[in-house]
């Protein structure tokens, strides 16, 4: 019940207000762009991070979902459905969007790309 009064209550906060309770203080910084949904899916974990990582970079919240499960039984990948990324309802075009640009190689560095190491 408690958790339930709690998700409630800060959805109801405006973003950068305070929220407090007899538990303590906390600080909406985000504002609520719905529940989280899947918009890919992967075999492998590396690539589900990697495709998280440029929805981070172009600004949309990602999660990563079952990651540490398929990395200790790979053999349960595919019965979970492997790795998942969620991203909040009200960015899904623009991740879609992210991913779609990943998936052509827009992402890609050139074989001759200067990396900043000697």
């Amino acid at each position: 019940m408690f958790q339930k009064w709690m998700a409630l209550k800060f959805v109801k906060a405006k973003t950068g207000s305070k929220v407090s309770d007899s538990v303590g203080t906390w600080y909406v910084d985000e504002k609520y762009e719905g529940d989280y949904v899947t918009v890919a899916q992967y075999l492998n974990p590396i690539d589900a991070h990697i495709v998280s990582m440029c929805l981070e970079a172009a600004g949309i919240t990602a999660i990563v979902a079952d990651s540490n499960m398929v990395q200790t039984n790979s053999l349960l990948s595919i019965a979970v459905g492997g790795v998942r990324i969620r991203v909040p309802e009200m960015r899904v075009a623009e991740a879609e969007a992210v991913i779609a640009a990943f998936n052509r190689g827009d992402y890609a560095l050139a074989d001759d790309a200067d990396l900043g190491q000697e």
